[in-house]
């Protein structure tokens, strides 16, 4: 597995390098064992005129098999859900041996919804499974070749919760599978056909190895939506950024009615469902493996009540306001975001905090006030500074 995510870091992180590439290796998933379609990934990206098709039960075997006979080529091998845990098991042989069979190190592989990611695949999130066959070992993220590893928030194949006593986060990384599970040949992939990034990160730097590192990830905008980008080792992570909750999002099909209550559960609710993650970040560190878990690190239950107080403020805040649904969703697609890119866990003062200017509504009111004193409570008052508060760094990492 350790071999998987080597392979994406060569590649897809030399830049400049000019590679032809020969020959599409495609193993079949679970769901899919022909691997039907899956040529047609990132909007038929890696399309060679060469399109060896792998089927999924024979595992790592029928993938090395199809690249020992292309070898001499720079080849892509791509795969997604299970079928990119058996080709992350490849790789972890190479990893273990230290291969330097070319038809191995000169191959560019491409992981989808990946089973085996560190943190998050549901394979080595879950080890149990190994009992029916799912590959419990992490990808690794230098195994002597170069991986893409493409991941989506919350879906319960490559970015399942942590603690598995959180029923809404796991209702709602199911929501996200069941909502996406076919649409990777729409998704707009920031790399060339040659596996390298290209593109800008919404601050501005470039996307590469040197600027999109694991302690500071890039951000940058596709025709798919916000990307998270990061390189670890050999191994590239983008990891999509879920616009909205997949579990409400039946409610925003019922038309604005259901857009309005969708805006308003959402920012409490989003909280809850990042308490099944670690740090309360469905993305973070990709690379690290984390197996379930099932007590919440002190920091991590702060962080949730801040952030549930603030949500249920900012959903109250949508019901008071006359303004149109767009301009709604768009702060509260900006509101999101600058929780997303802030890293701080120190409770926050009452005064610091977003309000609902304006309302006058006895029950809105009464609300916030027990949401105060619910906060005030955990936190242990609201100047958060003291290095003992629960939102220190105690339970470690």
């Amino acid at each position: 597995m350790a071999t998987a995510a080597a392979v994406t870091g060569v590649v897809a992180t030399t830049p400049g390098s000019d590679v032809e590439l020969a020959a599409l290796v495609v193993e079949g998933s679970s769901t899919n064992p022909t691997g039907e379609g899956i040529q047609d990934f990132y909007r038929g990206k890696f399309l060679q005129d060469d399109i060896v098709t792998v089927n999924f039960f024979t595992g790592p075997f029928g993938v090395y098999q199809a690249l020992a006979d292309n070898r001499g080529e720079d080849n892509v091998a791509l795969s997604s859900g299970w079928g990119a845990a058996n080709i992350s098991l490849l790789l972890t042989y190479m990893d273990v041996v230290g291969s330097n069979d070319p038809a191995l190190t000169d191959t560019l592989y491409v992981l989808d919804n990946n089973v085996a990611r560190p943190n998050g695949g549901f394979g080595t999130r879950y080890p149990v499974f190994a009992v029916i066959g799912v590959n419990p070992i992490p990808t690794p993220t230098s195994p002597g070749a170069a991986v893409i590893d493409v991941g989506y928030e919350y879906d319960i194949n490559g970015n399942t919760p942590a603690y598995v006593w959180n029923g809404v986060a796991m209702a709602n990384s199911l929501a996200a599978y069941l909502d996406r599970r076919l649409n990777q040949s729409e998704v707009d992939l920031p790399v060339d056909a040659d596996g390298n990034l290209e593109g800008t990160a919404v601050d501005g730097r470039p996307l590469d190895a040197q600027n999109c590192t694991n302690s500071n990830p890039c951000r940058v905008q596709t025709e798919s939506g916000i990307a998270r980008v990061e390189v670890v080792g050999e191994t590239t992570y983008i990891s999509y950024e879920s616009e909205d909750l997949p579990l409400t999002r039946p409610l925003r099909n019922l038309g604005e009615p259901g857009v309005r209550l969708a805006n308003a559960i959402d920012p409490a609710l989003r909280a809850v469902v990042d308490y099944g993650y670690p740090s309360n970040d469905p993305f973070a560190d990709p690379g690290e493996y984390v197996p379930a878990r099932v007590i919440p690190r002190p920091r991590e239950t702060v962080k949730f009540v801040n952030d549930f107080t603030d949500g249920v403020r900012e959903g109250l805040s949508t019901l008071d306001d006359d303004s149109t649904n767009e301009s709604t969703t768009a702060v509260n697609r900006r509101a999101r975001s600058e929780v997303r890119d802030s890293l701080n866990f120190t409770p926050r003062a009452s005064s610091e905090r977003t309000t609902s200017a304006g309302s006058a509504r006895p029950i809105a009111d009464a609300v916030k006030l027990g949401l105060d004193r619910l906060r005030n409570s955990v936190t242990g008052g609201e100047d958060g500074d003291d290095d003992s508060s629960p939102g220190g760094d105690a339970g470690g990492d």
